[in-house]
Order: C-alpha cells, then sequence, then structure tokens
C-alpha cells in the first residue's frame, strides 16, 4: 500500500506469476471493507497491557503500563459485579 496523498491510497497486489493470450483477461474478485478510523494517539505505540490481578510493582517490572482487570476473575476486586 502506498499513499499517494491526504486523501487518496493506492493498492498493489500481486498474485504471482501467470501468462496471458493477447487480448486474455483476468477477473480478480475481492472486496475492501472500509471503516471510519480516526487518527491514533501517538502514545498508542507505547501501552503495554496486563491481564492479571497482580500488584502493580509487578506489572511495572513486567513493562505494562496499562492493566485490565476482567470481571470474572477475581471475585474480590469486583463484589457488585456477578461473575
Amino acid at each position: 500500500m502506498a499513499e499517494e496523498g491526504p486523501d487518496a491510497v493506492t493498492l498493489r497486489f500481486y498474485s504471482g506469476p501467470r501468462r496471458l493470450q493477447p487480448g486474455g483477461t483476468v477477473l480478480f474478485r475481492f472486496g475492501l471493507m472500509a471503516t471510519p478510523v480516526k487518527k491514533l494517539d501517538p502514545a498508542h505505540w507505547n501501552w503495554r497491557y496486563w491481564h492479571a490481578h497482580s500488584p502493580v510493582e509487578e506489572v511495572a517490572r513486567g513493562g505494562a503500563n496499562i492493566i485490565n482487570i476482567h470481571h470474572g476473575n477475581d471475585s474480590t476486586l469486583h463484589q457488585l459485579i456477578p461473575s
């Protein structure tokens, strides 16, 4: 994929070597699913997730800076949420 400008993108696909007779055609069927996106926070690439209930010090030593707390993993953390 090569960006051509602020509002255009060119996609180039390669399907392997092939031979065509003069006047021959090849039909490529594919789908593109464009979704609306917003620019990512540049700090996004520095986000490191931790998916377990652990002391904050252990999480930091592991290199994570975001802790995901899953509602079904530890009922002491979320006594009001049924697991």
